[in-house]
């Protein structure tokens, strides 16, 4: 925001007691009279009435972080967090409880831990006590003191970035900016606060510097710079407890409208390299040019990621962090699988079999994140399998049996991944490709496969069999004397290979296979060779004609046929 709009917006002031503040010079918005900052208000009309138990320090109860710099950079805000001063957090918690009865979701014991208080609409308020850290911020080891006597000004101290160091005071609608984040937004600077402790710097601050930096369109302050360059080389993002640095990561591919932008300054900022090796290994990776006019497999792996954050802009929060997980970790088996070859006294670049090996990186990339086994396998899935529509594409295959049994093998083995997602990590990774693709023909097999999926509702039971145990024993089988799997197994294995098509099929293979198997076994004495090959003409034709549906139904037609000849 340049530096005369910011000055028109605001008029210096001093609020009683603080640090350096300023006014607000127009009415508050609007859209700030919600429920949320109404009860803000509220909050902060009970703590201003509560005595003065410390000297430096008088009750008061301010809105902080991203609120704040969000409303001051003109950005709608989504939730409002708030800091109490001067009241200890047992006193607040009683104090909030008698005012909003029912409304107060009391902590857990951990000092870090906010008060909640629920407001129309199913949004809450973060209420929030000042605190002191005895260890680094982010590891697993922290451990944190109250401190309600803290000052504005020592709190802001310990924040990360001036910009996160403002607070708004909603009784005199005035901005407290002890680190002076207004001036730095006004000149579109990030800086950190000044004589910030080593340990806040490694608390996650470069990884968030990188969200900021592309989110608000800021310039790093270059002495910010240096100290974030040396925190990532302390190895301090290794350190971070993994869910603290999966929300961080969250926040970073699912926040950022371009999340290229902040991947870009992460990888400047060293922080790519200490977080996603495999991916900041791709950078000078080389492609074919044909089909990647875009550069390196880095340069590629970015557009998939803008391209992926665009098409899932209307997914669930989960289901978007999954997908754009898995674009950003979709072609990092390129730094293993990547050849030059020489073909018709042409060098080409190929990458064969590259989806299976980003599948092995990718699931020791994912180690570092706090996510669920069933969301790892999921990310997993769409990474191994991404190259199979482009591959379904180049065999040419028309609509019908063949091209649908190969769409239902993609939907099985891609499960539990939805296949939703699935769709949009392959959409994005043909248009991450530069712009001199023909993306509307390159993109054409996606249509044919959902319309496949769709017509034959493949996703109601995506890992379906023809044939389940259950199914065998019906037909007369039983475990005690028959391995099951091997059965299910073979039924599947033709199933895939277009020889069967429905349980009727299935059911009639493995008869006629249990058949021949007694013609076999020396379970017909006795017989010529011409008799038992006749023999099992007759034992086909009357399966084929559902005449003999049962292992009993086989071997008593066996043995009576037996007699006959």
């Amino acid at each position: 925001m340049p530096s005369s709009m910011l000055s028109n917006q605001f008029d210096s002031a001093s609020a009683p007691g603080s640090a350096q503040s300023t006014s607000l010079s127009k009415p508050v918005p609007k859209d700030l009279l919600g429920g949320l900052y109404v009860t803000a208000r509220e909050i902060a009309h009970l703590v201003a009435r509560e005595p003065a138990l410390y000297a430096e320090t008088a009750p008061c109860a301010y809105l902080s972080g991203g609120w704040v710099r969000d409303r001051v950079l003109g950005k709608a805000a989504a939730d409002i967090d708030v800091q109490v001063f001067g009241v200890p957090k047992e006193r607040l918690l009683g104090l909030l409880q008698g005012s909003f009865p029912n409304r107060v979701i009391a902590p857990s014991d951990n000092p870090t831990a906010p008060i909640k208080v629920l407001v129309e609409g199913g949004l809450y308020l973060d209420i929030t006590t000042p605190i002191r850290s005895t260890a680094a911020h982010g590891s697993e080891n922290d451990s944190y003191a109250p401190a309600p006597e803290m000052s504005v000004a020592e709190a802001a101290k310990r924040r990360d970035f001036s910009c996160n160091a403002i607070y708004f005071d909603p009784l005199r609608e005035q901005y407290i900016d002890p680190e002076g984040g207004l001036e730095d937004l006004s000149r579109g600077v990030l800086r950190l606060v000044r004589n910030l402790p080593e340990f806040i710097i490694d608390s996650g601050a470069p990884l968030r510097a990188c969200r900021f930096l592309a989110e608000y369109s800021l310039t790093l302050d270059p002495d910010s710079e240096v100290l974030l360059r040396e925190s990532v080389g302390r190895n301090s993002l290794s350190k971070l407890a993994a869910p603290f640095l999966t929300k961080e990561v969250r926040k970073l591919l699912c926040d950022c409208r371009e999340p290229a932008k902040a991947l870009r300054f992460a990888e400047s900022l060293g922080v790519l390299k200490s977080l996603f090796p495999a991916v900041a290994g791709l950078r000078d990776v080389p492609q074919d040019s044909r089909h990647h006019p875009e550069g390196d497999a880095l340069e590629h792996t970015l557009l998939v990621v803008d391209a992926a954050a665009l098409l899932s802009r209307e997914q669930p929060s989960v289901e978007r962090f999954k997908i754009l997980l898995a674009a950003l970790l979709h072609d990092v088996g390129k730094l293993t699988h990547t050849k030059r070859v020489e073909s018709d006294g042409t060098l080409k670049i190929i990458a064969h079999g590259h989806e299976h090996g980003s599948a092995q990186l990718a699931a020791q990339a994912l180690k570092k994140l706090s996510i669920n086994s069933t969301a790892r396998t999921e990310i997993l899935r769409m990474v191994r399998h991404h190259m199979r529509p482009l591959q379904l594409d180049s065999s040419k295959l028309q609509p019908g049996d063949r091209f649908d049994n190969e769409v239902r093998k993609l939907v099985r083995d891609v499960s539990p991944a939805q296949f939703s997602s699935f769709v949009i990590v392959c959409r994005a990774d043909r248009l991450g490709r530069g712009g001199h693709l023909n993306i509307p023909t390159s993109v054409a097999i996606f249509e044919r496969v959902e319309e496949s999926v769709c017509r034959l509702d493949f996703l109601a039971d995506p890992r379906s069999r023809l044939l389940k145990g259950s199914d065998l024993e019906r037909m007369g089988f039983s475990e005690a004397d028959v391995d099951f799997g091997p059965i299910l197994r073979s039924v599947e294995a033709r199933r895939d290979s277009g020889v069967l098509k429905t349980a009727g099929d299935a059911e009639r293979f493995v008869l006629r296979a249990y058949a021949a198997r007694r013609l076999e076994s020396g379970l017909s004495p006795g017989m010529t060779h011409k008799q038992r090959e006749l023999l099992g003409r007759a034992v086909s034709a009357a399966i084929a004609k559902g005449e003999l549906r049962s292992v009993g139904e086989i071997s008593a037609f066996i043995n009576n046929q037996r007699q006959l000849l």
